[in-house]
């Protein structure tokens, strides 16, 4: 038992330290700590980094967090554990932050966005900032988002954070989706290309599915005549056969596709009809290609859910979406299914929240702030109400009209007919069976983006896994299932590191995107 009523700084000496690490069971009752530095306040907390024994690893700490905040008599929201990476770290070192009080629970963050910047999306969307305090930005292009959490703890409000930035960026179409028929997104009429606020349950279920198969098709199509575009393009204009920021800036906006609460189109009931079932396989379908194939085009798609389970969202959607973020959830079947499988037992989990924690979410993602989102971080998403929304969508149809960039609904134009329901059968039977074989899988198309042009030989497994927000078993599987080959030894050291890591072969790599690059 620990002594209480002594400062929070008592948890970061070196001794009690070291008992608090052998009571949670992270090392052993003979082994010890190395403390490379000494622990210093830190913001609102107190910070120390500690080297495990040989053989210890800091993921395997992470995962231990409840139990080393129980040995170190505090509430695990204070406490924050992160491996140190890059040239200063190694496997089994650990930075420890303790927090003076909960800060997950403290009044919701004031975003950026309020202010109208001028910003572009190419360059990020801020989220908000993680439990010390750093900002975090995330990215909007190059990815696809699924975003689950309980209702009324900030899952409609993440969503609005990536719509705004959206808004501010006249470079960009925004498609916007809300299935509750709720007031979300209606501060976005002014500057939307496409707006559908409609509720997809009860007797609407069938006409409101019908518009949202519409839109979808809008966009496929987009997306299509793109990739048509692309191969008459000088190679100069598009080296990999994909948009630019250039070419988004000029005659390709970003599309940016959202859609809150998609549960309610993709879930399947038994009350459902023919027709509404197959309604829901075809979104789900379209979907799907949305995500694989968009980026490349220009396109991010955008998934809010209360339900991330595998009727809800299924896997053939939810497995190729690369960003995630989860607020609170309910079950560790749901964090499995909003996270990842196994996620939970590395210590990523987002049943921990509390009914005080409304905001806070576990994130996933592509790090461009340097807060290690890519292998999970607990962050506090800023807050940006109604009234913030409606002046930024005003900014934003302004700048629009400026440039000459106001379209669809927002410019008056007739939105996209509902499909005629008896269209259904032939555009199930249309729907992209000819190319299959041409489709490039979602792994090349990510490390297609994130492999540097003057990249050769080999390169840790790990490191491209965090390049494209995946784990590093997941990508290897991946690669090992497209018969990538991998290189000999399969396992080498890089970088003078002391023991060898899983690597992957660059040009390898290469050729197999180059296998997959769509033919007529």
């Amino acid at each position: 038992m620990f002594p209480s009523g002594l400062s929070l700084s008592w948890t970061v000496n070196g001794a009690d330290l070291v008992e608090a690490f052998r009571a949670a069971k992270i090392i052993g009752p003979k082994e010890a700590l190395t403390f490379p530095s000494r622990s210093r306040r830190d913001g609102a907390g107190w910070a120390v980094v500690v080297d495990l024994p040989a053989g210890r690893k800091a993921s395997a700490a992470i995962a231990t967090r409840e139990a080393l905040a129980s040995a170190l008599g505090v509430d695990e929201a204070q406490l924050v554990l992160e491996r140190v990476r890059g040239s200063g770290g190694h496997a089994g070192r650990l930075a420890c932050w303790v927090a003076d009080i909960d800060p997950l629970a403290q009044p919701a963050l004031r975003s950026p966005l309020q202010d109208l910047p001028t910003l572009s999306i190419w360059d990020g969307v801020p989220l908000g900032a993680t439990a010390r305090g750093r900002n975090v930005v995330v990215a909007l292009c190059w990815t696809s988002w699924l975003i689950a959490g309980l209702p009324r703890y900030g899952k409609s409000n993440v969503l609005r954070l990536f719509l705004i930035a959206a808004c501010l960026d006249p470079h960009t179409r925004i498609y916007a989706v809300d299935l509750k028929d709720g007031a979300d997104f209606t501060p976005l009429a002014p500057v939307a290309h496409r707006l559908l606020i409609a509720s997809a349950e009860g007797t609407d279920t069938e006409q409101t599915l019908l518009r949202l198969l519409a839109l979808l098709i809008e966009l496929e199509n987009e997306v299509l005549d793109r990739y048509r575009q692309f191969k008459t393009m000088p190679k100069a204009d598009v080296p990999e056969g994909k948009i630019t920021r250039a070419l988004a800036e000029d005659s390709m906006p970003w599309l940016v596709a959202a859609i809150d609460e998609c549960q309610l189109a993709c879930e399947e009931l038994a009350s459902d009809t023919k027709a509404v079932r197959e309604l829901r396989r075809m979104i789900v379908d379209k979907l799907s290609w949305l995500v694989r194939k968009g980026p490349a085009a220009g396109v991010t798609v955008l998934l809010a859910t209360q339900k991330p389970d595998r009727g809800s969202i299924p896997t053939r959607l939810r497995d190729n979406i690369s960003s995630r973020i989860a607020l609170r959830l309910p079950t560790q079947q749901s964090n499995d299914m909003a996270l990842g499988t196994g996620k939970a037992s590395a210590g990523v989990d987002a049943t921990k929240f509390t009914e005080r924690h409304r905001g806070a979410a576990w994130l996933l993602a592509d790090d461009l702030s340097g807060v290690d989102a890519a292998e999970g971080v607990i962050v506090r998403a800023a807050k940006i109400d109604l009234p913030a929304s409606d002046a930024a969508a005003t900014q934003g149809r302004h700048r629009r009209r400026e440039l000459g960039l106001l379209t669809g609904d927002a410019a008056g134009t007739e939105p996209p007919q509902p499909v005629d329901p008896d269209l259904l059968t032939a555009l199930t039977d249309d729907h992209h069976d000819e190319d299959a074989a041409d489709e490039r899988p979602v792994v090349l198309d990510l490390l297609a983006v994130v492999l540097h042009d003057d990249e050769t030989g080999v390169v840790a497994t790990a490191d491209l896994a965090a390049r494209i927000g995946w784990d590093t078993k997941t990508l290897g599987e991946a690669l090992w299932r497209l018969a990538v080959p991998a290189p000999k030894p399969a396992r080498q050291r890089l970088g003078g590191a002391k023991h060898p890591v899983s690597v992957q072969d660059t040009n390898a790599i290469r050729a197999a995107i180059a296998a997959y690059i769509p033919t007529e």
